[in-house]
């Protein structure tokens, strides 16, 4: 007889979240952001207030993070899917989780690239950096969600050829960096046209 709860289970699922009945994939992407604030609340209470964290502090935090949650993904999915004879079901959501922490932990790191002339440009339209910031993280939020249900090439490649846990994982992983990629190239052609 196999366990209820399993810690495989717990962490695929991400403590049940999995199991929603609707967009359990997308719920699993929202996750991520509470966990942000979470990781960001933390440092701020470490570095003695938030005006006092780094941003190249956070990036690396969730860096850390986001290997972790990788890796312990990985044995997850892989156990949870052997236990129950399926490959990637969908109520595993730790790789949504995981791929939408990096969309974030990227959109950061690559927002201050943009340069001051394009923040000004975006100022003079009444957008400062706290709404652009806030933007992004949408943006970032919309991309990954359709890189990740569409599974444009390789993503797809990935998803169909590597059968473990680590490709459960992967695709997400890739999905999140071409969200990131089109999100910028976006970015940087509106603030052409500004």
């Amino acid at each position: 007889m196999k366990k209820r709860f399993t810690m495989s289970k717990i962490i695929a699922t991400f403590f049940g979240i999995g199991y929603i009945p609707f967009a359990p994939g997308t719920f699993g992407s929202i996750v991520a952001f509470p966990l942000y604030i979470l990781l960001t609340i933390g440092l701020s209470i470490l570095k003695g207030g938030v005006a006092n964290v780094v941003t190249s502090e956070l990036i690396n935090a969730m860096l850390v993070v986001i290997v972790g949650l990788f890796f312990l993904g990985s044995w997850a999915a892989d156990q949870y899917s052997n236990d129950i004879g399926k490959n990637d079901p969908k109520e595993i959501v730790i790789d949504e989780v995981v791929g939408q922490l990096l969309a974030i932990c990227l959109t950061l790191a690559l927002l201050p690239y943009i340069g001051i002339e394009a923040i000004m440009k975006f100022k003079s339209y009444g957008i400062d950096e706290y709404y652009l910031g806030l933007l992004n993280l949408v943006s970032a939020f919309i991309l990954f969600r359709l890189f990740d249900i569409t599974k444009p090439w390789p993503i797809d490649y990935i998803d169909k050829n590597v059968k473990n846990g680590i490709g459960v994982m992967l695709d997400d992983v890739v999905a999140a960096i071409f969200a990131v990629i089109v999100h910028f190239f976006a970015l940087y052609a509106i603030i052409d046209r500004l």
